[in-house]
């Protein structure tokens, strides 16, 4: 978040006066991220992924260069010099293979998903012993395969390292990366850096010390899908991203641990959006979970902040309760590549997710960290604080 002392705001009004189409810049801010068509709930008519689409040669995607070297693009540096950088559009890299014996979810070579009669209606199926035994299996994967790639996150990797190994991890698990061609998402995995809420597209961008990036998997198995992703940190990072990584960790344990059967869908996103606003943070809104099993996104989407969805929860329901809180704004708009959602005023974003099964008795995260998992980032940290020398 920007706090700009009034000297500096005489000086952007003076710049304006003088240099106007950059002080336009300085009024969208901007960052980076989406994954696969997940419940981005359509906000403006002309994209129907929501947000607004950036001009390839003239969004936040190319700020950096077109402000280098200015006077303007000094100060846009100064100001942002506590979030890192802004992120930048790399290339990616060309599909990779997945072998004939895996499963494959029906859209993996059309890249179109089937029509799914449930969409936009009240219906949330409640799921059979037998297909939740299976969303159980599938959901240990998934969390097998996303510790892998957390363990590879460091300064000097790129996004599409981080590909390679989530695609490598996945068949090595018999499993099909879900989000590969999914609506034609080009890649295994969902990497967002920064101030990119979701969605971001795996390339040539390289992780550097203070970044935070969320790696979101989602694999298929045997007709079922399971859905997590965490946020780490890539070294050593600044105390407001850190608190900002572990506000958005309490409000999501917040809106996961009020799941159980008689409970308002909509508790969950006024649990979560009572801690941001405590805070003084955002919880994104458009950005819903999904009920999820043999259908990647399906009913019901779960808002993550105050909405008017009384519908009650029931044993056999199973979604992703997966909040994007970000530090000082609630707006957001897409890239050109129709995936890539960022903060439109650049500041950074965080995000945890699980996939949730409701329970007689209260709820189960399928997704949940296994006894080999490695601990949450800052806790690895304070355990080193606290270890006897």
């Amino acid at each position: 978040m920007f706090c700009l002392s009034v000297a500096m705001w005489v000086g952007i009004v003076g710049l304006f006066l003088f240099e106007g189409s950059f002080a336009f810049v300085l009024s969208q801010g901007g960052q980076y991220g989406r994954p696969r068509g997940r419940s981005v709930v359509m906000a403006k008519k002309k994209n129907r992924r929501g947000g607004t689409t950036k001009k390839a040669d003239g969004g936040a995607s190319h700020r950096q260069s077109e402000l280098d070297g200015n006077l303007l693009g000094q100060m846009w540096q100064d100001l942002t010099a506590d979030k890192g950088r802004a992120i930048t559009k790399g290339t990616v890299s060309p599909y990779r293979p997945v072998p004939d014996h895996i499963m494959r979810p029906p859209y993996a070579l059309t890249g179109t998903p089937p029509f799914n009669p449930r969409a936009g209606t009240e219906k949330i199926i409640e799921r059979t012993e037998e297909e939740i035994e299976k969303m159980r299996r599938v959901g240990k994967m998934a969390r097998g395969v996303l510790d892998e790639a957390g363990r590879a996150v460091r300064a000097g990797i790129t996004t599409d390292d981080i590909d390679v190994i989530v695609h490598e991890a996945a068949i090595a698990r018999d499993c099909y990366p879900s989000p590969l061609n999914y609506d034609r998402f080009p890649k295994s995995v969902c990497t967002s850096i920064n101030e990119v809420a979701c969605h971001g597209i795996p390339d040539t961008t390289v992780l550097r010390e203070g970044d935070i990036i969320n790696v979101d998997v989602t694999v298929y198995h045997d007709g079922f899908h399971g859905d997590c992703s965490e946020t780490y940190a890539v070294g050593e990072i600044s105390e407001d991203s850190l608190r900002l990584v572990k506000i958005t960790f309490d409000a999501w344990r917040a809106g996961v641990e009020l799941c159980a059967p008689g409970r308002r869908y909509c508790e969950i996103g006024e649990a979560i959006e009572r801690i941001c606003d405590r805070e003084k943070v955002h919880s994104l809104p458009g950005m819903a979970g999904h009920g999820i099993g043999d259908v990647f996104h399906d009913m019901p989407n779960v808002f993550h902040h105050k909405n008017d969805d009384q519908r009650l929860m029931k044993p056999g329901h199973i979604f992703t309760v997966e909040p994007i809180v970000a530090e000082s704004t609630k707006k957001w708009e897409v890239w050109q590549d129709d995936w890539t959602v960022t903060t439109k005023n650049l500041c950074r974003t965080a995000q945890f997710e699980n996939t949730i099964l409701v329970t007689p008795d209260g709820f189960e995260e399928l997704t949940g960290k296994l006894p080999s998992s490695p601990k949450y980032f800052w806790e690895e940290k304070l355990e080193a604080v606290e270890a006897p020398s």
